[in-house]
Parts: C-alpha cells; structure tokens; sequence
C-alpha cells in the first residue's frame, strides 16, 4: 500500500489478527529522482496473545458444614470470551464468561477445614488471548450442637423404671 510521506514520515496503522511474525518492508520512492534516491528498510512486527487476568471473589469466605459458597470470577479484557472452570473440594464446574468478563458458580462443602477455590480461563480465541487462574480460600467450620438430658421422674427408685431422655 502507498502512503504519503508527511514531514518526513510515513505512517500505517494495522491490525493483526493473529499470534505470529509479521514482515515490514518500507520503501521511499522519492517525488524527485533528481535530487533524492530511493531507499528502503526492513524489520518485524512480533505479534503476540493478550493477556488476560482473572480475579475470583468468594462469598462467603466462612460458612458452615454444608454451606453454600458462591465463587464469581471476572476476567479481564472483558471482550475476551471463553469459559471458567471453579474447582474445590473434588467439585468441578466449568461456566461461559458473560459479555461483561464475569463467570460464578455455586457449591455446597459438606466437610469441615480450609479449601482453596481455583478459577481457570480458557479463552475461545487462543490465538489472540492467554489462559489465566486465579485462587482463594473458604473455611467451613463445624455445625455446632447442643445435648441437654431429661430425667423423669427426677427421682428414681430401685427397681422401678426411670426414663432418660438426650
């Protein structure tokens, strides 16, 4: 393509379509051959993905033995469409990242102790954006209990029959 030399300068502007290496060869076909000679120059363009980031949030970070916790993932550039994979406890569930960048996912933990939630990026134009992940911890506490007993009649007596109630 042919551009007018401004001042000295010659500008294109492009836009790559995929992750390669591009040639660039410029060359200066001067308006007077008289008084300047051609010349010409080459170089590379390297092309590379996008990155992307992940930030997952929780909510809540501290529930109870079977609990819900809701993981919610935002991915960044928000035009960069894919899925998000959660994973914790042995529960996986992947999710479509939706038009602005978010993805969430509930799960129940039924088990007492710390877990960390993991959320994974997999864009669907690989050849323009990079994975990304990123993680974050929940604790599930025991459920707590009460025992109280009830003695009737209050007052037991050999051989007659006392009923214990926990």
């Amino acid at each position: 393509e042919t551009v007018d030399v401004v001042n000295g300068e010659a500008s294109i502007t492009r836009q790559f379509d995929a992750n390669a290496d591009y040639p660039v060869t410029a060359t200066f076909t001067p308006s007077d051959p008289d008084r300047y000679s051609g010349s010409s120059g080459s170089g590379t363009v390297a092309v590379g993905l996008q990155d992307t980031a992940t930030e997952l949030t929780l909510d809540p970070v501290t529930v109870t033995a079977g609990g819900m916790v809701t993981a919610t993932a935002v991915v960044t550039p928000t035009g960069a469409a894919g899925n998000v994979t959660f994973t914790v406890d042995g529960q996986t569930k992947t999710v479509a990242v939706d038009s602005q960048g978010h993805a969430s996912a509930q799960f129940q933990l039924d088990r007492s102790g710390s877990y960390l939630v993991e959320a994974h990026f997999a864009p669907t134009n690989t050849a323009q954006y990079r994975p990304s992940s990123d993680t974050a911890g929940v604790s599930v506490e025991v459920e707590g209990t009460q025992t109280s007993v009830v003695v009737a009649p209050t007052i037991a007596r050999v051989g007659e029959p006392t009923t214990l109630t926990a």
